[in-house]
């Protein structure tokens, strides 16, 4: 399990203070992306209220736009550079981005400019306060709704 260190002193006769240390043992696992929408637990920052029925229900215009968001990605800012190939993916995109900017799964920034909510696809963790900011920003002013 690995080595456990524990530091003992005696403030007086009738109190002892304990500070141990065990390394925590981590499991290898294959390289991941995080989706938010884990319904078994409650944090603080509450995650996107029924992601797994959305993604479900969505079109499969609106599925593959999304999928191909989160795949090209940047990591740190959820932003993703998309630009249809031709004007028939173009037309595919529209409707398609249309479904899922009703549903803030994705927000234009401006052309061929998306932001991911970072409530489904969660950034690197240390950018994931950054990126809220942003979609928080973007949402409220840019689109005038309250946020999921």
């Amino acid at each position: 399990m690995g080595n456990k260190i524990t530091i003992e002193t005696e403030l007086d006769k009738s109190e002892k203070i304990f500070i141990s240390s065990v390394p925590k043992n981590r499991t290898i696992v294959p390289a991941f992306i995080c989706i938010g929408a884990n319904d078994h637990y409650s944090t603080p920052t509450p995650n996107y209220p029924g992601l797994f029925d959305v993604l479900i229900d969505l079109s499969k215009s609106g599925t593959w736009l999304l999928w191909t968001l989160i795949r090209k990605r940047n990591l740190k800012t959820n932003k993703t550079w998309f630009k249809p190939a031709n004007k028939k993916e173009e037309t595919r995109v529209t409707r398609a981005y249309k479904e899922i900017s009703e549903h803030q799964l994705v927000c234009r920034i401006r052309r061929e400019l998306y932001l991911i909510n970072p409530k489904i696809a969660i950034p690197q963790f240390d950018d994931y306060y950054a990126v809220m900011d942003q979609w928080m920003t973007l949402i409220k002013e840019v689109r005038g709704e309250e946020i999921k």
